[in-house]
């Protein structure tokens, strides 16, 4: 007997719930690929500095930041499924009005304009993509975390993959850095509409994500349930966990790319875009997915309670990992492999209980506030992870960064522990 759920009085089946909610993680994981990596490793290899580079496409998540202040636009818009496929084009255009603008030294004034449109419209799509995934879910909970993490992680693997082996193989080609990234850019925005079309053909007509209001209404309701979240007691620990987590994991995401592909006089492993894709996109990227699938399969047996703690190990200790990566500088690509893999597959188990613990964290309380709230957390940590990973290497290096990284584990444990603290008190 198949399953069901209701989206606005439409009765969806199970499978094409799936389907939905797998397209939309998959769209949501690009957006943030393109903003936060692509463009980030495009701008370093057009001479931009790792302090401007880094700072400027963490500055891309402002508006996800504020997603909050986003929420009552798409309430009050009518079809708001339509308006989200309408998002994805519009990204998809922003990605080639950056190939379009591209400039030697930086990127150019208009890149920068087109980015940030881009992060704008990413935003206000999040937001509709997330009320939509949830109206898709309903009551059922099987599958929803593990699709909510999973298919971004498959976005990372793609995007920054497919994208990085075609500049990488134009520069040596072309010796022409401009183009080649520009045809990366191309080739990014045609998988966004890719992704739009199907969601266009897929959807049913005058399906709604939610309940249509006016914006005065939906502004009064959005405040109304973001002042009762930050009621809830012992709120500070909760947040404080999230900012040190997240920010944990951000430095690792914006270092690591950094580190692979800055030369070694600074400090780098002088990795091309090619072999970064392998490393880092591909294997590195297919183990996070394994760690993040065998994570969920162990708390469906044995649930998180006894795993919690095995779990925050994973996601920290390989971390020593990178370290020894910065001390070594070895110049075997399967010996730099093998480490990234190694970090990234505890990263995607460990990843797997941070998840299902927010959500367990979160349960009674009103999900669109609760989602929103924790999410715009995350992007405050990616906000300060960005600019600080740069500043950080230019001034003190590779090795001292990662030993930062190190030590902002130690903290996450601890964020965790006082938590779990306050929790039982």
């Amino acid at each position: 007997m198949r399953e069901h759920s209701s989206v606005a009085g439409k009765v969806v089946t199970h499978r094409r719930a799936w389907l939905w909610a797998s397209l939309l993680g998959f769209a949501r994981g690009m957006v943030v690929v393109a903003l936060m990596s692509v463009a980030m490793v495009m701008l370093k290899r057009l001479g931009m500095s790792n302090s401007w580079a880094s700072c400027g496409t963490a500055l891309l998540a402002i508006p996800f930041v504020l997603r909050q202040l986003l929420r009552p636009f798409a309430l009050a818009l009518p079809r708001q499924a339509w308006w989200m496929v309408a998002m994805e084009v519009l990204f998809a255009l922003s990605m080639l009005a950056v190939a379009w603008f591209i400039e030697p030294k930086g990127g150019g004034d208009a890149v920068w304009y087109c980015l940030a449109a881009a992060a704008l419209i990413g935003a206000f799509h999040d937001v509709m993509a997330g009320d939509f995934c949830n109206a898709l879910w309903g009551s059922r909970k099987q599958g929803r975390t593990s699709v909510s993490v999973a298919l971004p992680i498959l976005a990372t693997v793609l995007g920054t993959g497919v994208t990085f082996v075609i500049a990488g193989d134009m520069e040596v080609l072309t010796r022409d850095i401009v183009e080649s990234w520009a045809l990366a850019f191309n080739v990014l925005a045609a998988m966004v509409f890719f992704v739009a079309v199907i969601m266009a053909i897929s959807l049913p007509k005058h399906v709604e994500c939610g309940r249509q209001m006016g914006l005065s209404a939906a502004w009064k309701r959005q405040m109304r349930e973001v002042r009762k979240w930050w009621k809830f007691p012992k709120q500070g620990p909760f947040v404080l966990f999230i900012i040190l987590f997240s920010l944990h994991e951000c430095l690792i995401i914006k270092g690591v790319l950094l580190f692979l592909v800055d030369p070694g006089s600074i400090g780098g492993l002088s990795l091309g875009p090619q072999e970064v894709a392998f490393a880092l996109s591909t294997v590195a990227g297919m183990a996070m997915l394994a760690g993040c699938v065998m994570g969920f399969e162990i708390m469906k047996k044995k649930g998180l309670r006894k795993w919690v703690w095995p779990m925050v190990m994973a996601i920290t200790l390989p971390d020593v990992v990178l370290l020894y990566l910065a001390y070594d500088m070895p110049s075997e690509l399967s010996y730099v492999t093998l480490c990234l893999s190694v970090e990234s597959f505890g990263c995607g188990f460990g990843m797997a209980g941070f998840v299902r613990y927010l959500r367990y964290y979160g349960r009674g309380r009103t999900l669109p506030a609760y989602g929103d709230s924790c999410l715009a957390i995350v992007a405050f940590s990616f906000l300060l992870a960005g600019v600080a990973t740069g500043f950080i290497q230019d001034y003190f290096g590779y090795r001292r960064f990662f030993i930062c990284v190190v030590s902002m584990a130690v903290v996450a444990i601890a964020s965790l522990w006082l938590l779990r603290h306050k929790r039982r008190h």
